[in-house]
């Protein structure tokens, strides 16, 4: 059995109730619930909140809500495994066991199914792994610039000569901060996400990682030319 869960807490910090925040007419969670529909990958779909506002617009866009969540589990310190694990241990208790879970950020619009069935396989041959989307680096991370009080710069690495050639850094990614397929076992022996786990590159026009103002302008711009 396969399952996605949704993360989905009301209160973010950086944009207000983001993860129901419209975007082209509809809560921004009603678009990434609609593309894993669409996929036809799961066996259910569920949103695990701690908001009757969030689940009656989940389950309206046709995913499952079995349970709330805790308080204490929706606070700035509960990390995505907590979530998951707390998740696995609710569904256990109604007869829902699955073998693979995909937790899904809810502002993952850009989401591509191909990208999700293809991890899927690596997951599938890596059981004890968890397996994610990554982004490499437009530009070598070793050449980050710091600015002190008097807007005088300097190389974040030290190691960095000012001479040295773009070409001859090594090639860096970060995670794109959409979803993360593991084994139910990995998921509930496993403490680190990106610890010994396996990265799937994808291309950066797949994404907007949406932290602030500007980012959702951005996601917003693309989403409307895209879809």
């Amino acid at each position: 059995m396969k399952i996605a869960i949704l993360p989905a807490r009301l209160n973010s910090k950086r944009i207000k109730r983001k993860n129901i925040k419209n975007i082209n007419g509809r809560p921004i969670i009603y678009w990434t619930i609609k593309k894993l529909i669409k996929s036809k990958l799961f066996d259910h779909i569920i949103v695990s909140t701690d908001s009757n506002k969030i689940s009656d617009i989940a389950i309206k866009s046709g995913a499952s809500v079995p349970f709330l969540r805790s308080k204490k589990l929706s606070d700035d310190f509960t990390t995505t495994i907590d979530v998951i694990k707390n998740s696995i241990h609710k569904l256990n208790k109604i007869n829902i066991v699955p073998d693979y879970i995909c937790c899904v950020y809810p502002c993952s619009i850009f989401l591509d199914i191909s990208d999700i069935k293809k991890t899927l396989n690596l997951c599938i041959k890596n059981k004890n792994r968890f397996v994610y989307p990554i982004i490499k680096h437009s530009h070598p991370i070793n050449r980050a610039l710091l600015i002190n009080k008097k807007n005088i710069t300097r190389f974040h690495n030290k190691s960095t000569k000012p001479n040295s050639r773009t070409q001859d850094f090594p090639n860096t990614y970060y995670d794109s901060g959409q979803f993360y397929w593991g084994g139910k076992d990995t998921w509930i022996k496993r403490k680190f996400l990106h610890e010994k786990s396996i990265g799937y590159e994808i291309e950066n026009y797949k994404t907007v990682d949406i932290d602030n103002k500007n980012d959702w302008i951005k996601a917003e711009f693309l989403f409307k030319k895209l879809y």
